[in-house]
């Protein structure tokens, strides 16, 4: 599987959160999806509109983020579960030869408590490596 170099950026009112590392991705009928882990965490990314992230580790959770409906989410950890609603503001995604970008704007409501949230992420599409390393 090739890997690329990937950021993935996240802010709220809990602060700011920035994870830079080596991807696997792949590409299939939906899209490309990107594989990396940093700190303890997994991360799956399928950017795009709708777009997905799944997170594994201490802290799981999967977001579905759709500009057209609201979706359902768990955040998971070893203290419990949470159920939120999802609800996009504001998506954008752009693919060229050099570079993927998505970005989102969302709310999480947990039962009329709302948390705003931002997430970009950034593909770099001419650095990559086949899985032994080589760089194409």
């Amino acid at each position: 599987m090739p890997k690329t170099k990937v950021l993935l950026r996240t802010e709220s009112e809990e602060g700011t959160q920035r994870i830079a590392a080596q991807a696997e991705w792949t590409e299939t009928e939906g899209g490309l999806s990107f594989f990396f882990e940093k700190e303890g965490a997994a991360f799956t990314v399928r950017p795009g509109i709708p777009a997905r992230i799944e997170r594994m580790g201490g802290l799981r959770y999967v977001l579905k983020l759709d500009p057209d409906r609201e979706t359902d989410a768990v955040i998971a950890s070893p203290y419990g579960e949470l159920s939120a609603k999802v609800r996009v503001r504001r998506a954008a995604f752009d693919k060229d030869a050099h570079r993927l970008q998505f970005f989102c704007e969302y709310a999480l409501d947990f039962s009329g408590e709302v948390h705003a949230h931002t997430v970009a992420f950034t593909a770099d599409l001419t650095f990559r490596t086949t899985k032994e390393g080589d760089v194409l």
